[in-house]
């Protein structure tokens, strides 16, 4: 493995030579905390991103010519001992051409974030109180295929078209599901998504979507779920940039498979009220027919006073079901670091129905370049 890194290192030092324009980035949050809670025993210390894992450091390498380019992502994951760690291609390891200038064909693994939605929560309120997840995707689902081929086209100024499909990755044949690179040409075109946005000066961003199917396997290629599809979904969103100071992206999100077992609001919204002072709203509601909670709620409250280099910050969030409404409050500082920042603060959750309480003291380092 070490081998490998340095192979690695010397291929990143000698690629500039190759190619018209190589650049070299990366992305890494790694949080530390302290937990305890009301139910007694010693308080634990850990460490990972929200997500799980023992902290996440990745680089990511883009060469481009004038038509044709690359990208390649590689996350290290920390592991539970010395020297023990993960090391894996991450969101990007493909190539792409330029046919033409309005013309973007990307063939591998990527994502495109253009049109999703414009609001995300934050690595705290992300992990109890958004009912989709990724409250970005809740709005307007970014496009993402694990191995397959995405255009991007614009025709006019303003206009965005995207369309996709999965290759191998992302489907399976289900005649014969143990053979993954066998995949029919029918099963392939069920994952088809196709997203359109139009940028209206001075007004906002408008966009509409239809997400296919997509089965999904582990490494073994046994179906991950009930039944190993996604739903079929549709999206339309609109943010609204007209206002001075008011920034809002409002979704809706509907399954239209046979499933028909989910719709979606979604609502992100901020206003600077003075130059140092931020507030920002995130809601959700999911209406799940067939779910055994019927449904859930989220909303959030952000508020961000920034002194400069360093910023007062308290979210407040509350995710509502039918037995089970749980509560964050947390308070934190946080110190922009130039590509990056570092923050400290105190979590609080509050489980109101089963009444429990858990406290959580996270340390939070991030970069970005």
């Amino acid at each position: 493995m070490k081998r490998f890194l340095v192979l690695l290192l010397v291929a990143v030092m000698a690629v500039p030579a190759l190619f018209a324009d190589v650049t070299v980035g990366g992305w890494g949050r790694i949080i530390l905390s302290t937990t305890g809670n009301d139910g007694g025993g010693d308080p634990t210390m850990d460490m990972g991103p929200n997500w799980g894992g023992n902290g996440r450091v990745r680089f990511a390498i883009a060469g481009s010519a004038d038509q044709i380019g690359f990208n390649f992502d590689v996350d290290g994951d920390g592991g539970a001992k010395w020297e023990d760690y993960s090391i894996n291609a991450a969101e990007q390891l493909c190539i792409w051409i330029k046919p033409i200038d309005m013309i973007k064909i990307t063939a591998g693994q990527k994502q495109v974030d253009t049109l999703r939605g414009k609001f995300g929560a934050t690595s705290a309120a992300a992990t109890n109180n958004i009912s989709s997840g990724d409250l970005e995707d809740g709005i307007f689902p970014r496009t993402r295929v694990g191995l397959g081929v995405i255009i991007e086209a614009t025709p006019v100024e303003g206009l965005t078209i995207i369309l996709s499909h999965e290759y191998e990755n992302g489907v399976v044949d289900l005649v014969a599901p143990g053979n993954p690179r066998d995949t029919s040409v029918a099963e392939t075109l069920k994952s088809l998504q196709v997203s359109v946005g139009y940028s209206i000066e001075g007004i906002g961003l408008v966009r509409a979507g239809y997400f296919g199917e997509t089965i999904h396997y582990d490494a073994d290629l046994t179906q991950v779920g009930a039944t190993g599809v996604a739903p079929q979904d549709i999206a339309v969103a609109f943010n609204l940039t007209a206002v001075e100071g008011l920034n809002v992206d409002l979704g809706f999100r509907m399954d239209i498979s046979d499933a028909k077992d989910s719709t979606m609001i979604s609502l992100g919204a901020s206003y600077q009220v003075m130059d140092p002072l931020k507030l920002t709203l995130l809601a959700q509601m999911q209406l799940n027919a067939d779910a055994v909670d019927n449904g859930r709620i989220g909303v959030g409250l952000n508020v961000a006073y920034n002194l400069g280099a360093i910023s007062l910050n308290l979210e407040t969030s509350a995710k509502i079901l039918e037995n089970d409404t749980n509560v964050m409050i947390y308070p934190y500082a946080r110190m922009g670091l130039g590509n990056g920042y570092t923050s400290a603060g105190f979590k609080l959750d509050l489980g109101i129905d089963a009444e429990t309480m858990t406290w959580t003291v996270p340390v939070v380092l991030e970069y970005w370049f």
